[in-house]
C-alpha cells in the first residue's frame, strides 16, 4: 500500500509540474503577443509620421509622388512591413498620398515572393485604387500557374479596379484550367466591380458562350444578385435552346424565380411537368412568382408526385398562391401524399388561416 501511495503522489507531482509549465507557456505567449503588438503600433506610428511629414513639407516644385515612393522604399524592407504599411494607410487619408510610383517600388521588391505576399499586394492595390500599367502587368503575370487563392485575389482585384480585359483573361484562365471554384466566391469577386453600372453585365453577356458551364452558372447567379432585368430576354432564349446544359438550365430557372419576367411563364409550366426531377422541382418553386389559373393547375398536377422535392415545392408554391377554398379542396383530396405535403407546407409557412382552422379541432387531414 505504501508503494502504491508513493506512485500516486509521484503522478500528482508530475501532473502539477506539467500544468505549471503550461501556465508559464501561456504567460510567455501573452507577453510575446503584447510586445509584438506594441512594436507593430510603434512601426505604424513611424510610417504615419513619415508619410504625413512628406505631404506637409514637400516643396510645391518637388514631385510628391517620388518623395512618397522613396520614403516607402526606405521604410518597407521586409514582407511583414507590408501589413504595417497597410494599417498605417488605413489610419490616414490615403487619398492625399499618391501611391502609383510607390506601388511599383513594392512590386519590384516583393513581386516574386510567396503567393501569400503577392496576393496581399494585389489586395492592397484594389484597396487604394492603384490602376497603373505596372499593377496591371503584375496581376496578369501572376495568373499563369499560380496558387488558387492568388488567382482568386487577382480576379477580385481586376474586378475592383475595372480591368475589363484582365477580368476576362482571369475568367478564361479558370475556365481553361477546369479549376474548381466555388460559384459564390466567383460571384463575390464579380460584385466588386467598380465601374459604371451594367458595363460588366454587358461584357459578360458578350463573352458568355466562351465559358465552361460552371463559369456560366456563376455569371447567371451574378445577374440575379445584381437584379439585372435587361438580360431576361437573352436568358429566356438560352432556356429554350434544345442543347442547354443541365446546370445552366437550373441556374436560369433560379434567376427567373427571383427576377419576374412574364414571357417565361409558359416555359416554366413546361419545365414543371418535365421528366427530369430537378427541372420539375425548381420550376415548381419558381412558379410561385407567376400566379395564374394555369400555374395552380400545373402545381396541383404534381402535388402527388413520387418525388418528395417536387411535391414539397408544389405545396410551398400553392400555399402562397391559393385562397382558402382551393387549399381546403387539396386538404380534402383523396390523395394522401397531396394532403400530407400540403399540411406540411402550411405549417412551415405558419399560415394563419390554417392554424386557426386546425385549432378548432377539425383535424389536420380532413380527407
Amino acid at each position: 500500500m505504501n508503494g502504491i501511495g508513493q506512485t500516486s503522489l509521484l503522478i500528482v507531482w508530475i501532473c502539477t509540474f506539467f500544468c505549471f509549465c503550461i501556465c508559464l507557456y501561456g504567460l510567455w505567449q501573452v507577453s510575446t503577443a503584447n510586445k509584438q503588438d506594441k512594436n507593430r503600433r510603434q512601426r505604424e506610428k513611424i510610417i504615419i509620421e513619415q508619410l504625413r511629414q512628406a505631404v506637409d513639407h514637400t516643396p510645391y516644385d518637388t514631385d510628391l509622388e517620388t518623395v512618397i515612393a522613396k520614403q516607402i522604399k526606405r521604410l518597407i524592407k521586409k514582407e511583414e512591413a507590408l501589413v504595417d504599411l497597410n494599417r498605417a494607410l488605413q489610419q490616414i487619408d490615403a487619398g492625399e498620398i499618391p501611391l502609383n510610383l510607390a506601388f511599383q517600388t513594392l512590386i519590384d521588391r516583393f513581386g516574386k515572393k510567396s503567393p501569400i505576399v503577392r496576393g496581399y499586394l494585389a489586395e492592397m492595390a484594389a484597396s487604394y485604387g492603384v490602376t497603373t500599367k505596372g499593377v496591371y502587368d503584375f496581376l496578369s503575370d501572376n495568373l499563369q500557374g499560380s496558387a488558387e487563392n492568388l488567382r482568386l485575389q487577382i480576379l477580385k482585384t481586376a474586378s475592383t479596379l475595372s480591368f475589363d480585359q484582365l477580368l476576362l483573361k482571369a475568367l478564361k484562365q479558370l475556365n481553361d484550367d477546369q479549376w474548381h471554384l466555388d460559384q459564390k466566391l466567383l460571384v463575390d469577386c464579380l460584385q466588386c466591380y467598380g465601374d459604371e453600372p451594367h458595363k460588366l453585365e454587358l461584357l459578360l453577356s458578350d463573352h458568355f458562350d466562351e465559358f465552361h458551364y460552371q463559369v456560366q452558372c456563376a455569371i447567371i447567379d451574378y445577374y440575379q444578385a445584381k437584379t439585372y432585368e435587361e438580360i431576361s430576354p437573352v436568358l429566356l432564349k438560352r432556356l429554350l435552346a434544345p442543347n442547354i446544359n443541365k446546370e445552366v438550365c437550373i441556374a436560369i430557372i433560379k434567376y427567373f424565380s427571383k427576377i419576374t419576367y412574364p414571357p417565361v411563364q409558359s416555359c416554366l409550366l413546361t419545365l414543371a411537368d418535365h421528366t427530369v426531377w430537378e427541372y420539375a422541382a425548381i420550376a415548381s418553386k419558381a412558379l410561385a412568382s407567376y400566379p395564374s389559373h394555369g400555374t395552380v393547375i400545373q402545381l396541383k398536377k404534381r402535388l402527388g408526385d413520387k418525388n418528395w422535392y417536387i411535391r414539397y415545392n408544389c405545396a410551398m408554391s400553392l400555399a402562397e398562391l391559393c385562397d382558402e377554398d382551393e387549399i381546403m379542396t387539396i386538404l380534402k383530396s383523396a390523395d394522401p401524399f397531396a394532403r400530407d405535403i400540403m399540411t406540411y407546407a402550411l405549417n412551415l409557412q405558419q399560415n394563419k388561416w390554417y392554424q386557426s382552422w386546425s385549432k378548432k379541432g377539425e383535424g389536420l387531414c380532413p380527407g
